[in-house]
């Protein structure tokens, strides 16, 4: 029969509880009943735990432990011949890394010292019973509207094409003006001809009505 209890409040501790008050042991006056204790701190890198000899050994009954450190009571019966029938591992202090080893130590998944720093580290948050919390991660959702535009550019492109030969009309107009050229040898001189006599024709009608005149 062994109990622990807070300092302060009276409560029962139980095997990884944290007390920043100390403990005291009862052991309900048992005879049979034979306690030892060890007790660890943190070492000079804050990284590992270190034994305190000094508290090491045998605990009487009714006796208070109120310094910081992580503390592991065994208890027997010396009547059952029994070695450690009992243990319990309690912190004191305000440690919140050494809450978090002690809180876990017996679980199925303890931690060094230097896994809870790098916890901290990242982001874990510990708190003053020993619970680890993860990071909250939010998560914001930008929404960007860009508006397309399209521009659309029109060339206009004039080609000019120079070609060495002539086009149709230019052909077609060069032949008629040759052709009425070269048929020009034959049909000028009738045409003159027909000129003069239609004017001396004039001038004898022209004559005749003068001298009816007379």
């Amino acid at each position: 029969m062994v109990y622990i209890f807070d300092e302060k409040t009276g409560t029962e501790l139980s095997n990884g509880d944290v007390t920043e008050n100390g403990f005291r042991i009862d052991t309900a006056n048992s005879k049979y009943t034979k306690i030892a204790m060890t007790r660890k701190i943190l070492n000079n890198t804050q990284t590992g735990l270190t034994d305190d000899t000094r508290f090491n050994g045998a605990v009487s009954n009714g006796e208070e432990f109120k310094d910081e450190g992580i503390y592991t009571i065994y208890a027997y019966n010396t009547d059952l011949n029994k070695v450690k029938d009992f243990e319990a591992t309690i912190y004191v202090g305000n440690n919140n890394i050494l809450a978090a080893y002690t809180k876990h130590l017996n679980s199925s998944n303890p931690y060094e010292i230097s896994d809870l720093n790098t916890l901290v580290d990242k982001g874990y948050t510990i708190t003053d019973d020993g619970d680890i919390i993860e990071p909250v991660v939010e998560t914001t959702t930008v929404t960007t509207q860009t508006p397309e535009t399209t521009a659309t550019k029109t060339e206009t492109t004039t080609t000019t094409v120079t070609s060495a030969e002539p086009s149709s009309a230019e052909v077609s107009a060069d032949t008629s003006s040759d052709t009425k050229t070269e048929g020009g040898n034959n049909t000028a001189l009738p045409i003159v001809g027909s000129g003069i006599g239609v004017v001396a024709l004039g001038g004898i009608i022209a004559t005749v009505f003068r001298k009816k005149k007379k």
